[in-house]
C-alpha cells in the first residue's frame, strides 16, 4: 500500500529501487539520474494519435509476425534508466529482452508524442539516450505543428531524419517494409484513417 503515486512529481529524488516500489501502471513516470519525471494528462488528440500509430504499426507487424508492439505503460530500461514512450515496438529476434512489465535493453523502435511541456526532454534528453543506448529508430511526432519526424541510428552513433519518398513516405529500417504517411497522423480520430493505412500496406484488401 503507498502513500501512492499522489507522492510522484517531477523533480522528486529517488533510487531507482524506490521509484520502482512507488510507480504503478496508472502512474505516466519516468526515472533518470536519479530524478523522477511525471508527465501531464494526455489530451485527447495526443490519446487518439498514439491509438491510431498502435493499430497500424500493431496491424503491420502481427500481420508479418514481426515482433511486438506496447503502448505507454511498457518501460524500457536503459542503463538503469526507467523511459516509458507511448509506442514500443520490439523485433521477435530481440523477444528475450521483454519481461513482465518492460523491456530490458533498447527497444527497436520508440515513439513519443510531443507535449508543450516535454519537447525539450523528448527532443533533447531521450534523444541522446536513445541515441547512446543503440535504439535504432525513433519517431518524434508533434501533433499541434504536425511534424513527423523518423529518425534512424546511423553508424556515427546519431541519429539521421529519414527523407521522404516522392510520395511523403518514411521508410522504415527497423520494422521491415513498412512505411509510414504522415499525413495519416493528423486525421486521427476524425476517421477510419487505420484501416484505409492498413488497406495502402496491404494488410488489408483493398
Amino acid at each position: 500500500m503507498r502513500a501512492a503515486a499522489k507522492s510522484l512529481h517531477t523533480g522528486l529524488r529517488l533510487e531507482p529501487e524506490e521509484f520502482d516500489s512507488l510507480v504503478t501502471e496508472d502512474d505516466k513516470a519516468e526515472w533518470a539520474e536519479g530524478e523522477v519525471w511525471v508527465a501531464s494528462p494526455a489530451s485527447e488528440r495526443q490519446e487518439d494519435l498514439i491509438t491510431s500509430i498502435i493499430l497500424i504499426l500493431a496491424g503491420y507487424v502481427k500481420a508479418h509476425r514481426l515482433g511486438k508492439v506496447w503502448g505507454e505503460q511498457r518501460q524500457m530500461r536503459l542503463d538503469g534508466r526507467r523511459y516509458l514512450p507511448d509506442v514500443t515496438f520490439l523485433a521477435q529476434s530481440h523477444l528475450a529482452r521483454s519481461r513482465s512489465g518492460y523491456i530490458d535493453g533498447p527497444a527497436d523502435l520508440t515513439v513519443e508524442i510531443v507535449s508543450h511541456d516535454s519537447v525539450a526532454r523528448d527532443a533533447v534528453v531521450k534523444m541522446a539516450q536513445y541515441a547512446r543506448h543503440g535504439v535504432p529508430e525513433y519517431w518524434l511526432i508533434d501533433p499541434e505543428r504536425q511534424t513527423c519526424r523518423m529518425l534512424q541510428l546511423a553508424a556515427d552513433g546519431a541519429y539521421h531524419d529519414a527523407i521522404p519518398d516522392a510520395e511523403g513516405r518514411l521508410f522504415s529500417v527497423a520494422v521491415p517494409g513498412f512505411w509510414l504517411r504522415p499525413t495519416w497522423l493528423w486525421s486521427a480520430g476524425e476517421t477510419a484513417i487505420e484501416l484505409d493505412a492498413l488497406r495502402e500496406l496491404g494488410v488489408i484488401p483493398t
